[in-house]
């Protein structure tokens, strides 16, 4: 190649003249790996940190941590949630040559209604950058909803389909809060194919995995909690995929997180 243009073109296998070769003798070659469910923006997994930051803190962080994936490996990164559309304008900075890192498919900020685990609303709901949050409460307001959400250059849609309940009576309440109706999910999954793209969705209790399965969610992220049923009737309609970051059991697990030992 010279240039943009095939100049010549060669029988496989062999050297030729201006090639670099590699000595790869005893390493092992891999292809680009994918990272199914990242938050690029996070510090040391601490969510106390993200509600002090500001909008330079988010940027500069995800930065470092993609360059971080890219150096392990990871060549794609699909980004489940960000303040302040962050790893949308990352995924441009890299597309542009501004910055180096792994490509990103990104969500923008997750969409949820108001619910009770206020510690973590900024994460999963949808927050401009001034910090203004609007919940996607109702299935009038979802199109206009997933409509501007791809108007700002997201690549799919990330939801939180459950949180803690009010009251935890036993660990999986912890949990075990279901969010969305199967209608609300629905008209997510159908705007969104009408879009030409797919629902992603934070699961972690049995009944918002029933809600998402049916609903034909692309992926049930974490799925914590999973039943049996669940699995059968995954299996069954083959359109729901599980991403069930384990690394994030393993953490909680590590850390004594209420019901993470379950994983």
């Amino acid at each position: 190649v010279e240039g943009k243009k095939i100049a010549e073109i060669l029988p496989a296998g062999g050297t030729y003249t201006g090639e670099e070769v590699y000595d790869m003798e005893g390493k092992t070659v891999l292809p680009g790996l994918f990272n199914c469910h990242e938050h690029l923006y996070f510090a040391k997994n601490k969510f106390d940190f993200l509600h002090s930051f500001t909008p330079y803190d988010h940027l500069s962080h995800s930065i470092n941590f993609g360059q971080q994936l890219l150096s392990y490996g990871f060549t794609t990164v699909k980004d489940c949630g960000s303040i302040n559309d962050t790893a949308t304008h990352l995924r441009d900075l890299i597309k542009e040559g501004v910055v180096q890192g792994p490509n990103i498919l990104s969500s923008g900020p997750s969409y949820s209604p108001f619910f009770e685990n206020q510690k973590l609303l900024d994460i999963y709901s949808s927050v401009d950058i001034e910090g203004h949050r609007t919940p996607v409460t109702n299935v009038d307001m979802i199109k206009a909803a997933v409509e501007e959400r791809f108007a700002k250059g997201a690549d799919f849609i990330k939801l939180c389909g459950s949180s803690a309940k009010k009251t935890i009576k036993k660990p999986e309440d912890a949990l075990g809060q279901c969010l969305f109706s199967l209608e609300e999910v629905q008209a997510f999954v159908d705007n969104c194919a009408r879009l030409g793209s797919y629902v992603t969705m934070h699961s972690t209790c049995a009944e918002s995995h029933e809600i998402a399965i049916e609903a034909g969610v692309h992926t049930l992220d974490h799925g914590i909690y999973l039943s049996q049923e669940n699995v059968d009737k995954m299996k069954a309609k083959g359109v729901t995929n599980l991403v069930p970051t384990l690394a994030v059991s393993y953490v909680g697990f590590k850390e004594g997180w209420p019901t993470y030992d379950a994983c």
